[in-house]
């Protein structure tokens, strides 16, 4: 087969021959250029579809691999895609699950904090109501010697004793009297003649609650719930704060009162060692179930540590006071005709020792034991006349002389304010009145020194 290009004529243009030689016999067949042309190109294309036939079919498997390795890495970019925001979910999630567990665990917080604030509450209750058994706050502040405004003698006056005599300073034979004429006294007698309550100091009342700590907390329901529980937790802090501020109140109170107390104590020249044995209050008992608090586990329980030694010293230190004579022997304004220590004896007109106070009275007039004791003595006693003494225990007695009748035997236990004679003019004495002496270790002292801290029973009674 061959091709012959040639040109019939110039009106008829260029054409192309194909010429096929089949067993000597040739055929042609002739073409004009454009058909030509056009089967050049689809034997080109047909070349090239041949060559990139075989290309493909020696290149197939790489481009193969190429594309699934592509596909794998779309394939995988989705997965990690998907895996991704997978994570975002859990995380998420678990940050619901963690928060709603930590609100759980601040909720449980606030449950175990609010028993523990109700339990507290219940402390502060009892510890206010045992505090208001001991403590008095209507007090009113203790007269002592060093308060007790100075006498004001208005004639020269003899000196006066030691506070104590000792037992064998006394003159053989001294005994107590009444003189005719009426000298004036060595003290003043004002605090005896009563002292206005005044009012409670505001440091000992009752602890105010701060304005920050009367806040009343209303919760709003659009509220967060991590705002709601911080808004509780400061109501929670609030309340904890008042309830520590009022046993700081009481501890305070109880803490003056006791000091208040060993004032008086240590005013009437006595130590408060000489009553570590003092009797407990009776008709009181009970199995022992003892409390223990650590003050080191908060300022809470350091405040209720405090308190209860406090409360324990003023209730023991009022039960020493309430057990000293302060009271007065007689009703009414005392009428002193003659006080204690040395003067000049209306009968030899020399000096003597008066161991105890005159105090001159209407015949017959209700003689009064001052404090709680046993009666030693009820019968004639030499100078004394008709005597009584009675014992308040710890070395502490008290003695009414010139009775002009007794009104108790030997032995009976007597309270305070108990009517134990009458006044009269028995023994040496020249006109009724009421001898009292106090004594210590049988000793006498000054009884003015007791007389003036019977304003220290209001903390007492």
């Amino acid at each position: 087969m061959s091709w012959v290009f040639g040109r019939s004529s110039p009106s008829k243009g260029r054409f192309l021959t194909l010429v096929i030689d089949q067993g000597g016999r040739q055929r042609q067949w002739r073409l004009d250029t454009g058909a030509a042309l056009v089967v050049g190109i689809l034997m080109v294309l047909v070349g090239l579809w041949a060559i990139a036939a075989t290309l493909y079919l020696v290149f197939r498997d790489d481009l193969i691999v190429n594309l699934v390795s592509r596909q794998a890495q779309v394939q995988y970019a989705y997965e990690d895609k998907i895996a991704a925001l997978q994570a975002s979910i859990d995380k998420v999630t678990s940050r619901q699950v963690l928060d709603q567990d930590t609100i759980e665990g601040k909720l449980q917080d606030l449950v175990s904090r609010q028993a523990q604030l109700e339990t507290r509450q219940a402390i502060v209750s009892q510890v206010a109501s045992q505090a208001e058994s001991v403590l008095k706050p209507n007090a009113a502040p203790v007269a002592t010697a060093q308060t007790a405004p100075p006498a004001k003698p208005s004639a020269p006056q003899l000196p006066q004793a030691a506070t104590v005599i000792p037992r064998d300073a006394v003159p053989v034979g001294a005994s107590a009297f009444a003189p005719v004429d009426k000298p004036h006294p060595l003290v003043d007698f004002g605090p005896l003649r009563g002292i206005p309550t005044p009012a409670r100091p505001a440091a000992e009342a009752a602890p105010a609650v701060a304005p920050s700590q009367k806040q009343s907390w209303r919760l709003d329901p659009s509220m967060p719930a991590e705002s709601r529980l911080l808004a509780l937790k400061e109501a929670m802090a609030q309340t904890e704060a008042t309830q520590i501020a009022q046993v700081r109140g009481f501890e305070s109170r109880a803490r003056k009162t006791a000091d208040r107390l060993a004032g008086v104590i240590a005013d009437l020249g006595l130590d408060r060692n000489r009553f570590a044995s003092m009797p407990v209050p009776s008709g009181v008992g009970g199995p022992l179930v003892p409390v223990a608090v650590d003050p080191s586990h908060g300022p809470f329980e350091a405040g209720i540590d405090a308190l209860q030694r406090s409360l324990v010293e003023a209730d023991r230190l009022r039960r020493i006071v309430k057990a000293l004579p302060l009271r007065r022997p007689l009703s009414g304004e005392l009428d002193t005709t003659s006080a204690f220590g040395y003067r000049i004896d209306p009968f030899t007109r020399g000096m003597a020792l008066h161991t105890g106070i005159d105090f001159r009275d209407e015949w017959g007039t209700p003689v009064r034991v001052t404090a709680a004791g046993r009666v030693v003595s009820a019968e004639w006693t030499g100078g004394y006349g008709n005597m009584v003494e009675v014992d308040h225990g710890n070395g502490i007695a008290t003695r009414y002389g010139h009775l002009s009748q007794i009104l108790v035997e030997p032995g009976r236990q007597v309270e305070a304010g108990a009517v134990v004679g009458k006044v009269g003019s028995t023994g040496r004495s020249t006109g009724p009145h009421l001898h009292y002496e106090t004594r210590v270790d049988g000793d006498p002292v000054d009884p003015m020194r007791y007389l003036r801290g019977a304003n220290a029973l209001t903390l007492v009674q």
